[in-house]
């Protein structure tokens, strides 16, 4: 009985442990146009869509919130996001509103959604979130507002607006 009670208690403590920390956090730490080395995929030629696959090496070159809608343009917002909870990992995604584009393969929106990555128990990671105007896609250079937007478990940490104009 006893064995019983002490592993009731050691439960209901980590229980409450978890409850009491606060919820996950995000700090943003640059935001603006970056010089980055990206990693493509795709090809529209070919009927298959451009993908971003990797950004490497982004150095802030100037913060601000006014961006040229011109190829080569890579912006957005570097984070970091801690997650507080002891026992539960949390799912980082980004989330761009934007004046409406359509794509080579006839598909209309104003709206994309991008998963950033897992942030596991107790962690904190690095989480950059970039919008790169590429040679590629040039249907998506539309002047207007851009709001770019960060979710944790789906609830938002973080909202920037940007002012996207033609040069």
């Amino acid at each position: 009985m006893q064995f019983v009670a002490r592993l009731t208690i050691c439960l209901l403590a980590v229980f409450l442990l978890g409850c009491s920390r606060p919820a996950p956090t995000l700090t943003v730490t640059d935001y603006g146009i970056y010089d980055a080395r990206l990693e493509l995929k795709g090809d529209w030629k070919q009927g298959i869509p451009v993908e971003v696959v990797s950004v490497n090496d982004a150095k802030l070159k100037e913060t601000t919130t006014r961006i040229p809608a011109q190829t080569g343009i890579n912006w957005g917002v570097s984070t970091v996001v801690t997650n507080h909870y002891l026992l539960q990992a949390v799912k980082v995604v980004g989330v761009m509103e934007h004046p409406a584009f359509t794509s080579p393969d006839g598909k209309t929106t104003t709206e994309d959604v991008f998963p950033l990555g897992t942030v596991d128990a107790n962690e904190t990671l690095e989480m950059p979130y970039f919008w790169c105007f590429l040679e590629q896609e040039p249907y998506e250079l539309v002047p207007g507002k851009w709001t770019l937007r960060i979710e944790v478990d789906g609830q938002t940490l973080m909202t920037k607006a940007f002012e996207i104009y033609k040069p």
